[in-house]
């Protein structure tokens, strides 16, 4: 609905707004008059909502693997399309989904949508559990970490990160929608930023 829609707008709006105005307080309180600023995951996401608001601050914008770059894909109820070199579907529709898979998904979007974050869970499982999540964690999304020293210094960092009292996480379900999808994608807001450079950098 139309009040839904205006509700969600005003969210968002002061969800940037918290990090965009700390942003620039720290700006004005440093005395730097423009920089080349540079975001990692939703930093990515939080410098387009301050290039956009203080674009004459901003003299190069580096976007280091980006948070809400694209918008949530869209369902689809059609028929899946046939490879001509096969009987099986290419793309399988919901209702080829297992009714477990599709439970799980509406849990952990009820979760998120209720303010669970990554960091509120290991808060809430203890140490022991919180720390072997962790460790889970580094070991699927960071393999190129071999040295058993830095492994160990990252985890210590990451776990004892999450542990700490919530702050910025708290936003994330108004910026973000379960699978890290933006709710104003900046797919959509980048190519009208008035900056005269902006760098995607990605990597392992």
């Amino acid at each position: 609905t139309e009040e839904s829609d205006e509700h969600k707008k005003q969210s968002v709006r002061e969800a940037e707004d918290f990090f965009v105005e700390s942003l620039e307080a720290w700006r004005k309180a440093n005395g730097v008059e423009s920089m080349v600023l540079g975001g990692h995951s939703l930093g990515g996401y939080v410098s387009v909502a301050y290039t956009e608001r203080y674009p004459e601050r901003v003299a190069k914008l580096l976007l280091l693997s980006p948070v809400g770059v694209p918008g949530e894909p869209k369902s689809t109820t059609s028929s899946p399309t046939k490879n001509p070199k096969s009987e099986l579907p290419q793309s399988p529709t919901e209702s080829n989904v297992p009714i477990v898979a599709k439970v799980a998904k509406r849990m952990a979007r009820s979760f998120f949508d209720s303010g669970w974050t990554p960091g509120a869970v290991i808060r809430t499982v203890g140490q022991t559990q919180g720390v072997m999540a962790v460790e889970s964690y580094v070991d699927k999304r960071l393999p190129g970490v071999k040295c058993l020293q830095e492994r160990t210094a990252l985890i210590e960092y990451l776990y004892n990160n999450a542990v700490l009292p919530p702050s910025g996480e708290e936003c994330l379900n108004r910026l973000l929608l379960p699978g890290a999808y933006a709710v104003y994608p900046l797919c959509d807001r980048v190519p009208h930023l008035k900056v005269s450079e902006v760098v995607f950098l990605y990597g392992e």
